[in-house]
């Protein structure tokens, strides 16, 4: 699933963390019975925005407090110091985008 999902939307390079993410998306929608690509992709897309944004969210007022945030996501650890890193800049998921 997610290598059809990544060659259907033409994304080239995906940060480390984005491709951790899009693992547990897929998994889940899989795991839910979502059945027919069209409705997988669909909710690959909506979990990962979901997901991404919230995480996001966190971080960027993790920083506001401290001058570092830790996570730990599916035993992958990443260090954050800015909210100007990659992994948070929303341009590197332009490939997630949704359609009528």
């Amino acid at each position: 699933m997610k290598n059809q999902f990544i060659e259907d939307h033409n994304i080239n390079e995906l940060h480390p963390l984005h491709s951790l993410i899009l693992d547990e998306c897929c998994e889940t929608a899989i795991r839910l019975g979502k059945t027919g690509y069209d409705t997988l992709s669909t909710a690959v897309s909506v979990a990962f925005l979901t997901c991404f944004s919230s995480l996001r969210s966190v971080i960027e007022e993790g920083l506001k407090e401290y001058d570092r945030v830790k996570i730990v996501y599916r035993g992958q650890q990443f260090v954050f110091y800015t909210v100007n890193d990659p992994a948070l800049d929303s341009s590197a998921i332009s490939f997630i985008r949704h359609e009528n």
